[in-house]
């Protein structure tokens, strides 16, 4: 029978064995124990602008990834986004690859065109726009209706901003509302600094009749101040694609296969033209030293007739070994017969 004690023993027995297990992981916990509040606050955010210490701020010291951890991110069959977010973290050379290949494709002209200004929503599956998201994407920057993207913990949400408090404090006058059923209250320049970060986020150009009122009601200035006005015009805000500030990676785990998906196959596609190429410049090189054997360069009608010249060649040594045979058989019967009249001779014989 199991006792008080002895069971509120077995029930820490578990933690105690955690804590050995984290002692020997991160050792240095014990030590930085006091100033862990202090060591905390100095921690920098995890930005692309520090890549290179990311994984030293997250993982603890001397804990090394395993390479089978890794290879999980690079399976065809079912692979790990979270294992391709630690392999690019990590440095790892395919996975970079795959990062340069996924801003290119977002940086290309085709892709721009296709997707648009707001349908790489990660929380928007419909690929047609609608006639109010149309009307939305026109709505000034702050006003009420207008869609934005922010960025969580876990991952980007879409936003609209729903309600104007001109008597809100701290300037925070916009309330919006997530797709998820939040509310939060930001203020403009918020929004201004969401549209940056938004890499789907386009600003809109000035339209023509906004130019025309400025340069009718600026017909009395002077030149170089109607130059300084449509410059300031001209010169509006503008959005840059590719944002310094985030990295362009794959932000879901279907991006991230489409992406590894269309790598692959184009690697595929690379390793069997080169295959192709060289066997065709195996193939190029076996018949340049083909050609260069005798009579390599004869044509087929020079061929037969080589061919006949030898036939009739043939014939001619043909009938001089016949007549040597037949002159041969003639001297051989000759000779003996002269041998036999020799012969009878000697031996006293008559024939």
């Amino acid at each position: 029978m199991v006792g008080p004690r002895q069971h509120r023993l077995s029930r820490t027995l578990p933690f105690e064995a955690l804590r050995g297990v984290r002692d020997a992981v991160a050792p240095q916990s014990l030590s930085a124990a006091p100033a862990a509040a202090s060591i905390k606050e100095e921690v920098e955010p995890i930005t692309s602008e520090n890549a290179r210490g990311e994984l030293k701020q997250i993982l603890p010291e001397g804990l090394e990834i395993p390479n089978e951890y890794l290879i999980r991110a690079f399976d065809l069959l079912e692979p790990d986004y979270y294992a391709f977010v630690v392999a690019y973290l990590s440095g790892d050379e395919y996975s970079r690859e795959l990062v340069e290949r996924f801003r290119a494709l977002s940086d290309a002209p085709s892709d721009k065109v296709v997707n648009g200004p707001s349908s790489g929503l990660a929380n928007s599956s419909n690929p047609i726009m609608t006639k109010e998201e149309s009307n939305s994407s026109e709505v000034e920057l702050g006003s009420v209706g207008y869609k934005f993207r922010k960025m969580f913990d876990a991952g980007w949400f879409d936003g609209k901003v729903i309600e104007i408090r001109p008597l809100a404090e701290g300037g925070k006058d916009r309330r919006v509302l997530y797709t998820d059923g939040d509310k939060e209250d930001l203020s403009l320049d918020d929004l201004q600094e969401l549209a940056k970060l938004d890499p789907n986020y386009t600003a809109k150009k000035p339209r023509l009749s906004i130019k025309l009122k400025l340069n009718k009601s600026n017909s009395n200035v002077s030149n170089s101040s109607a130059g300084e006005t449509k410059a300031i015009v001209d010169n509006g805000p503008k959005h840059n694609s590719a944002q310094p500030g985030i990295p362009k990676i794959p932000r879901s785990e279907q991006e991230y296969i489409k992406l590894l998906h269309q790598s692959e196959l184009e690697r595929d596609t690379q390793i069997t033209q080169q295959l192709a190429q060289n066997i065709l410049t195996k193939s190029a090189e076996v018949d340049n030293q083909v050609a260069k054997l005798p009579g390599m360069t004869r044509t087929r009608q020079m061929q037969l007739d080589r061919i006949a010249e030898l036939i009739e060649k043939n014939k001619v040594v043909a009938r001089e070994l016949e007549e040597s045979f037949q002159v041969a058989t003639k001297m051989r019967e000759e000779v003996r017969v002269a041998l036999e009249k020799h012969t009878c001779s000697a031996l006293g014989l008559t024939s």
